[in-house]
């Protein structure tokens, strides 16, 4: 908490005013180690880009630091003790960084091109990028969702058992990673065929910060084969499971 003080409008204020002023905007991994967290740990593997959302139609602003994953853990369950929206145990940001750090296990529907807005100095431009459709299986999601609505708007959506529709957006850096190594034979993933994927979440368009709910988008950072042919009853057994 101290280390987000000093990016505070005032670092007087209350542990949980502090906390409410402070959004996660993206993730990243850092294979290097290289980047240094505001609470003075060095080496972190996972990083997590913060903002000042008070602070948004000021220059310095514009700025983000970086929190390691013990920080953004505490951030988050302080976070959940003050507004208590979820019916979880863990706020719902936890689920995600396990997308990210975990993967999760679902199926391929479609590629499809989707309107992204980005800000970028102070302006917000609208892009057009390559995404993915997929059906993932996730009851913490599924069952906080109207609770999620109301801080964030996403491309998930529910539908039935559990089962979650995601639009994952797809840079061409991660695609061509993947036709080196995964996809190999193939330029894009079979329809209904399952897969872990991993995926990062990110605020694009920061002039949306404190103007509930924010808009965060998910990329895909990377896909591996599901690690067994048995699982859960929860995951997916085939493409037909998630049919609506």
């Amino acid at each position: 908490m101290n280390g987000l003080r000093k990016h505070a409008t005032n670092p007087k204020l209350s542990d949980k005013k502090i906390v409410n002023q402070f959004e996660c905007v993206g993730f990243d991994r850092d294979e290097f180690a290289s980047e240094k967290c505001v609470c003075g740990k060095e080496e972190l593997k996972w990083l997590y880009y913060m903002k000042n959302k008070k602070k948004i139609n000021e220059e310095y602003a514009l700025s983000t630091f970086i929190v390691g994953s013990s920080c953004i853990n505490t951030f988050y369950k302080s976070r959940k003790e003050k507004n208590k929206i979820y019916k979880g145990h863990n706020p719902i940001e936890f689920t995600f960084m396990q997308w990210s750090q975990k993967g999760i296990i679902g199926n391929f529907r479609k590629q499809i091109k989707i309107p992204v807005k980005i800000s970028k100095n102070g302006k917000v431009k609208e892009f057009q990028r390559n995404a993915w459709v997929i059906t993932v299986s996730n009851k913490a999601v599924f069952e906080d969702f109207e609770a999620l609505e109301k801080e964030y708007s996403t491309s998930i959506q529910p539908k039935v058992n559990n089962a979650l529709e995601i639009t994952v957006i797809v840079s061409e850096n991660v695609l061509k990673k993947m036709k080196k190594t995964y996809l190999k034979d193939s330029n894009c993933l079979e329809k209904n065929t399952r897969h872990k994927f991993f995926l990062n979440f990110k605020i694009d368009d920061h002039t949306q910060m404190g103007k509930p709910p924010i808009p965060i988008n998910f990329y895909l950072s990377k896909l591996e084969n599901p690690e067994a042919s048995n699982f859960r009853c929860s995951e997916p057994t085939s493409g037909k499971d998630f049919l609506t």
